[in-house]
This record gives C-alpha cells, structure tokens and sequence, in this order.
C-alpha cells in the first residue's frame, strides 16, 4: 500500500453516458435598460397613490361642477329678486286704488318672504357629491 494518507475526500460526478455535464446555475442576467422591476409593497404604494390622485380629480370635479351650478342659481336668484323690486315700486305708484295697492304689495312680499325663506330648501336639494374611497 502507498504510504501517503489521504487528508481530504472529493465528491466525483460520475456520468457513465459520456453526457455533457451539467449546467451550474448561473447569476441572474443585468435587466435591460427598458425593464423595471418592483417589490410589491412598491406596486402597492404606486396603486394607492394612483387610486387616491383618481379620487382627488373626481372630488374636485365634482366640487367645481356644484360650485358652478349654485352660481348660476345664485345669479337668477338674485335677477328674480331684482325683478320683485321693480314690480313692488311699479305697484306703489300705480294708479290703484289704496286696498288693490295694499293687496298687490302684501302679495309682492309674501312672494319675496317665500323665495328668500325657501333658500335652504333651493340649496338642500343639492344632490349629494360622490364619494370615492
């Protein structure tokens, strides 16, 4: 026997088929200048903020939309009262006898008393804006 001892034993790969061995797993490749890539909790962070710039213009949309809506009913508001005004100050000097003036005036009043009262109700028929979460 040889008088060498052996300190170390290798692992041999025996292939008996004269294969061609086996291909050792390679580093991943460098991606490509085009290619991202994210964790999920990047994706995740991304959608939310998406979502909630989405929700944001959709408000204010909507907001803007209202804004608009009771300016216009503001202005005719206001050209209605404008119109009782005058009407009032035609009635008062008119030609009428007093109780027909009277009568006309207190008419002309109440219907003003009606629309300035009925206000709230004009602005509570606001439709709801919508709400995104």
């Amino acid at each position: 026997m040889s008088e060498n001892r052996l300190k170390t034993v290798r692992a041999y790969d025996f292939q008996s088929d004269f294969s061609p061995p086996r291909p050792v797993a390679e580093a991943p490749a460098a991606p490509d200048a085009d290619t991202i890539t994210l964790k999920v909790s990047e994706l995740a962070i991304l959608l939310a903020d998406a979502r909630d710039g989405a929700a944001r213009i959709v408000r204010d949309e909507a907001l803007k939309a209202e804004g608009q809506r009771l300016s216009e009913i503001s202005a005719d508001l206001k050209s209605v009262m404008g119109d009782i005004v005058a009407l009032a100050g035609y009635l008062e000097t008119a030609a009428l006898d007093e109780d027909a003036r009277y009568s006309a005036l207190q008419d002309v009043r109440r219907i003003a008393r009606r629309l300035v009262d009925g206000q709230h109700d004009l602005f509570g028929a606001v439709p709801d804006t919508p709400t995104v979460n």
